[in-house]
């Protein structure tokens, strides 16, 4: 089995990303138990409704005993709490712990802070996801193809990172390792400040009567400044310091294509959209090839 060693899985907030988790383990080769923490009987009932977890609880009452993985699905500023939570019951019951944050050094701080032992912490991201929030939007192929990020720690043991892998790869996704501030640095420009950017391009746009005629070139590039914005505050204040790096070096190329503009400099212009097209039908084609669709 390519999950060989996973016989029950606990997945804390089976929203989105955690209920995709739940899905996608069901459709695969798993034949373990899936199980959910929430934070309310409501949010316990959907989990349960979508069919992403088998079986759900309000806080850690109720929990499977022999769970061999925690997969964390909460907000960035959540998991301090939800570690703490889950410390009494891994002094007890040792088990991998790994997360889904958008952002890792914090998470990685608060894990080495909050639980009884952080060598079993294995920092994740799956580079999937959607502008929309929740369980009903829970998909099992949501991270087909997608790359998975782990972030493991200095005191991480490497079984902690082959248990998480045997959870991703038989997913379809494609796992890489990165050092945490590495990831957060990469991802504060691929990810956290297009995300602005939408927002200030809708913003923009907005502006007197120029939603009137827009058209499918705004609607392509602002489809991010539809995700949930409690979510995305915590998201850009948890990598705050790398995403204001990459501002600062976005400001500096915006100012310089200004001075081109003022001095018509239509040839730096077009050399710029050229290498911009180049670059990105490469990673396009790169990334859409045979190696990655099945």
């Amino acid at each position: 089995m390519a999950h060989a060693g996973l016989h029950s899985v606990c997945i804390v907030g089976p929203g989105l990303i955690g209920g995709s988790v739940g899905l996608a383990l069901q459709a695969s080769d798993f034949r373990g138990r899936v199980h959910g923490i929430c934070r309310t009987q409501a949010l316990a009932d959907a989990a349960l409704g979508q069919g992403a977890v088998q079986s759900a609880s309000v806080g850690p009452a109720g929990l499977p005993p022999d769970t061999d993985l925690y997969v964390v699905a909460v907000p960035v500023m959540a998991a301090r709490l939800v570690f703490r939570m889950l410390s009494s019951e891994l002094r007890i019951r040792p088990a991998v712990v790994t997360d889904v944050g958008s952002s890792k050094v914090e998470v990685l701080r608060a894990a080495a802070d909050e639980l009884s032992d952080d060598s079993l912490f294995v920092g994740g991201h799956p580079m999937a996801g959607s502008e929309k929030s929740g369980v009903e939007f829970a998909r099992a192929d949501l991270f087909r193809n997608a790359t998975v990020v782990l972030t493991p720690g200095t005191r991480t043991r490497p079984g902690a990172v082959d248990v998480v892998r045997r959870l991703w790869e038989p997913l379809a996704a494609r796992v890489v390792t990165m050092a945490a501030e590495r990831h957060d640095e990469i991802v504060a420009r691929v990810s956290h400040l297009p995300h602005l950017l939408a927002s200030l391009l809708m913003l923009q746009a907005a502006r007197d009567e120029g939603l009137s005629i827009a058209a499918t070139g705004l609607l392509d590039s602002t489809r991010l400044a539809s995700g949930d914005a409690a979510l995305w505050e915590e998201i850009l204040l948890s990598n705050r310091k790398q995403i204001r790096r990459a501002i600062g070096r976005l400001a500096s190329d915006l100012a310089r294509i200004s001075e081109w503009l003022a001095l018509a400099d239509g040839e730096r212009l077009r050399r710029l959209l050229e290498r911009a097209a180049r670059v990105r039908d490469e990673w396009v084609a790169r990334k859409y090839d045979e190696h990655w669709i099945d």
